[in-house]
């Protein structure tokens, strides 16, 4: 890495080290991220998914996360606490994907000078983000491992490696989110074009379907996908329709996934009429930002965090300084409801950090000048429409003509 980068690099992990230990004196090191229940459980038993050991919200985890969590934990565990431990397991992860984004970054502007974004203010743009620092120094989201293997994924496409790239793809679905299957379908058939690329991505199914006999023929619980969430701590206006209507809830999910395989069947037949009938090329980063994006926005389970997984193709498919502010202050936004929606559940008993929360928020909360719940909605719907802007803007983006940047796995227009 170059010095320029180094320091960067530096400043990152200062400004995640500072949070984290912030928190810590505020805590009293007293846990505030609920999902440190569910890591609990995994740590304590790693192969408790593929052998059907674990209840319905643990097994709907990455089966195969424990590959990168489980090491990590034990070496993490030797020198520091529990609160620390689970929060530097995911500083890892978004450490490696940041030095990622900065090699490419770096490269970028040496390759394709017509860009408008200033170096500086992107990569500051990529160290500070606050949708990562929510996500990996805070509520501890194992989103960023997502986020790690996307920015390897798009390190290796960027270098024309694409193979590789589809193959960290397939390890970020059974190791992060099963939501990566997006990008691994776009990649491999819009921008690899081979039948060998293509195959590749089978091997996803392969191990999932022993990943699943393992876990049914012990009497466990469907792993990565086996799980029915609420949405009431989404960000998207799925939840305001969950909350309205509450009688019509399976309804209004049966819907929604509906409505999310056809826009995906109609994004598969746009890209393949600009790829194979327009005979025009389609960004790397759009193909991998703008179908998930989509996904995201028409299925009723839409959560801060997830926008990790689309965050590092956004910030290279930016070209001007307005657009990187726009799109980092929207991915920033997302997590509005979602804290909101905490604090209207202050006082509440569901998971082991509520008493901490009760105690450090409870006086804050009864002192608020404004209405919770509806700044709660006010903030859903905000949200969704600078949501649906966003795609606009990205779909609206790649009508134009790209050329092929000097041999690197991006388009540039």
């Amino acid at each position: 890495m170059s010095p320029t980068n180094l320091a960067y690099l530096s400043i990152f992990l200062l400004s995640r080290l500072s949070v984290i230990w912030l928190l810590f004196i505020i805590t009293g090191g007293s846990e505030v991220a609920s999902d440190i229940d569910f890591y609990r459980q995994m740590t304590s038993e790693p192969l408790g998914i593929l052998l059907g050991n674990q209840n319905p919200s643990v097994a709907s985890y990455a089966p195969l996360q424990f590959l990168f969590t489980t090491p990590l934990h034990a070496f993490f565990s030797l020198f520091f606490s529990e609160f620390w431990t689970y929060r530097l397991i995911m500083l890892t992860a978004e450490a490696v994907g940041v030095v990622c984004l900065l090699l490419i970054a770096e490269s970028r502007f040496k390759t394709a000078p017509q860009t408008q974004t200033h170096p500086s203010l992107l990569k500051s743009a990529i160290i500070l983000s606050p949708t990562l620092l929510f996500s990996s120094s805070i509520f501890v989201q194992d989103e960023t491992i997502c986020f790690m293997f996307v920015c390897l994924a798009m390190l290796f496409l960027y270098f024309d490696r694409t193979k590789s790239a589809i193959f960290l793809l397939c390890l970020g679905v059974l190791m992060g989110k099963v939501f990566l299957i997006v990008p691994v379908f776009y990649i491999a058939f819009f921008h690899a074009k081979s039948l060998q690329s293509i195959l590749l991505t089978f091997s996803i199914p392969a191990v999932y379907t022993i990943v699943i006999w393992n876990a049914l023929s012990q009497g466990g619980h469907l792993p990565l996908v086996g799980f029915n969430p609420s949405a009431e701590y989404g960000s998207s206006y799925w939840t305001l329709l969950l909350n309205t209507f509450s009688q019509s809830t399976d309804e209004i999910k049966r819907f929604s996934l509906l409505l999310t395989i056809a826009i995906q069947i109609l994004i598969s037949i746009y890209v393949f009429w600009r790829c194979f009938v327009r005979k025009s090329p389609v960004s790397s980063w759009w193909l991998m930002a703008t179908p998930l994006l989509m996904f995201f926005f028409t299925l009723y389970q839409h959560n801060a965090e997830y926008l990790l997984l689309v965050l590092p193709p956004l910030f290279l498919l930016v070209r001007t300084n307005t657009q990187l502010i726009a799109i980092s202050f929207v991915c920033a936004f997302a997590w509005l409801p979602r804290i909101l929606f905490g604090l209207l559940g202050i006082g509440g008993q569901e998971a082991s950090t509520f008493e901490t929360r009760n105690r450090l928020l409870g006086p804050l909360v009864e002192k608020l000048p404004f209405n919770l719940e509806m700044a709660h909605q006010i903030c859903i719907v905000a949200y969704s429409l600078m949501m649906l802007l966003m795609l606009l803007t990205l779909f609206l983006s790649n009508n134009n003509h790209p050329t092929r940047a000097q041999g690197h796995g991006e388009y540039t227009r």
